[in-house]
């Protein structure tokens, strides 16, 4: 990483550290999240490329503040033609002039550290048990992966998100709906891109629970799908308050992944 990008990068970590201060003075909880992804697709090319994702994240929350800072460690195998991009979508697919990557048929192995995450979210809780409760989320996508080992676009990008939920009886549905400005680099203009998410949760009982999921997000490239995918996923909270879940992602489009799998685990402290 060159000084001029170290610099933008301290920048943006000292603006959120002063925006959450404020909520510094109402100290709550902290949560650690553990992940271990696997995702596996051919993103419209001739072959497969999987991906091996280990995120870490630290999540403060407070009243109605939370502040999260992830990052991640990556393995892609596949072509060169892909690399990892937010949302399960992948930055540079095909060898057409929107690719970010050299273009080559041979199977490449490169992993390190990936793109780095601090996000900010205020919650607005429901009067009522049943009402709805919403989240606004603002997160900054940290450039940290090497670009030169096409394992990131060298380039930051921000979303900003809002969560709806509610509960009904055993039934606890929620929208996500956010917009993603996406940073270009000196070859490539990536699109700045609208998401979602739609889906619920059923609870088999006080601790289980089975959920389903539909993510949509736009291409960020032009000449390829948008990003679609089903999630199904099933959680657990252990004795000691720790949260498990295993998922299941099923791509629906050529620029989303065939494939994926996930185990996670929330631990609180």
């Amino acid at each position: 990483m060159n000084k001029k990008k170290w610099c933008k990068l301290q920048k943006n970590i000292v603006f959120f550290l002063l925006l959450s201060v404020n909520t510094s003075l109402l100290a709550n909880q902290f949560v650690l999240d553990l992940a271990y992804q696997v995702e596996s697709g051919d993103y419209g090319g001739d072959s497969d490329t999987d991906v091996t994702i280990v995120p870490v994240l630290l999540k403060y929350y407070t009243d109605v503040w939370s502040f999260g800072a992830e990052i991640s460690y990556v393995s892609v195998t596949g072509s060169a033609t892909v690399i990892p991009g937010s949302n399960g979508q992948l930055f540079g697919q095909g060898s057409g002039s929107g690719s970010a990557a050299t273009t080559t048929s041979k199977s490449v192995t490169r992993s390190g550290m990936g793109d780095s995450k601090l996000s900010l979210s205020r919650a607005f809780f429901p009067e009522q048990k049943d009402g709805v409760f919403y989240e606004l989320t603002a997160t900054v996508i940290l450039a940290t992966a090497d670009e030169d080992k096409l394992l990131g676009k060298g380039e930051n990008d921000y979303t900003i998100k809002l969560k709806t939920s509610s509960k009904l009886g055993l039934w606890s549905p929620a929208l996500t709906v956010g917009y993603q400005l996406t940073g270009g680099t000196a070859d490539t203009d990536f699109n700045n891109t609208l998401f979602f998410s739609v889906g619920s949760g059923y609870k088999l009982n006080k601790n289980s629970s089975l959920g389903v999921g539909y993510d949509f997000q736009q291409a960020v490239i032009d000449g390829v799908d948008d990003y679609a995918a089903l999630t199904f996923n099933y959680s657990t909270q252990l004795n000691n308050d720790v949260e498990l879940t295993l998922a299941m992602k099923m791509g629906l489009t050529d620029n989303s992944l065939d494939r994926g799998y996930s185990i996670s685990a929330s631990i609180p402290f």
